[in-house]
């Protein structure tokens, strides 16, 4: 298979710093980049959809899973070369205050 025939998954592909990064390189690689994006990532992805023709960007709520699954369905290729995970999700934890929904969150991303 060709590079140009192959496809990579990102999630938080335009995220400033390693997802573009990642995203940037694929694509200048002759892969297909196919990510997905939060909200706050929009505009940069915009950007990159208007410079990078191999790259397509989904707007997606990594931390709700019906979202998730939404960006995953509309996935539509044979096969997938590569599976990227650049959105990322910290939240320092107070031991005597757990929080069962942020640990969540921290689960799905």
């Amino acid at each position: 298979m060709a590079s140009s025939d192959k496809v990579c998954i990102i999630s938080g592909a335009a995220k400033q710093g390693i997802g573009e990064a990642i995203t940037r390189r694929l694509c200048r690689d002759g892969f297909r980049v196919i990510g997905s994006v939060e909200a706050e990532d929009a505009e940069n992805a915009n950007a990159l959809s208007a410079e990078l023709d191999s790259a397509s960007f989904h707007r997606t709520r990594h931390a709700d899973l019906e979202s998730l699954r939404s960006f995953v369905d509309s996935i539509d290729v044979d096969r997938i070369a590569g599976l990227v995970n650049a959105e990322m999700f910290f939240n320092m934890e107070v031991p005597g205050a757990f929080d069962h929904a942020t640990w969540q969150t921290s689960i799905n991303i």
